[in-house]
């Protein structure tokens, strides 16, 4: 992703199902890189919760001990269709663009409530669904 006047920030957000023998679970994380600290939000140490369109908008939000990140993305091109693995190999199940604009928001928890350390936005936002067909948003909390 290419941020507007942000050149030392970088931001990878995934949810996804998987699974572990017979044990399917939805996991998410989030990730993001600014002047050289990591702020990290994943299962182990934050609360993480997303919606997501079959295709042309995203909400991501996480919330740690320390800070909360939450994104919004959209996309008004139709994407295009890319082969993923499956079991049954290479086939067409994800759809994908560069040209998503994505908003992103970044504050500190205080005992007070919070305070913005960062707000940045991008016009070159790489954004993805994938896999079975569906109809209907994607909603999940972990």
């Amino acid at each position: 992703n290419c941020f507007i006047d942000q050149s030392d920030l970088a931001l990878t957000a995934a949810g996804g199902r998987r699974q572990i023998l017979s044990w399917m679970e939805s996991v998410g994380l989030m990730g993001l890189h600014h002047q050289g600290q990591f702020y990290e939000f994943a299962p182990w140490n934050a609360k993480i919760n997303w919606q997501v369109s079959p295709w042309g908008e995203w909400w991501m939000e996480a919330r740690n001990a320390t800070h909360h990140l939450e994104l919004w993305a959209t996309c008004d091109r139709p994407g295009k269709l890319l082969r993923a693995p499956t079991q049954a190999g290479l086939v067409y199940i994800c759809r994908d663009t560069m040209f998503g604009h994505l908003k992103l928001r970044l504050k500190r928890l205080h005992p007070q409530g919070s305070a913005l350390i960062l707000q940045a936005n991008s016009k070159a936002c790489g954004l993805e669904v994938g896999g079975q067909p569906w109809q209907d948003s994607w909603i999940r909390s972990t």
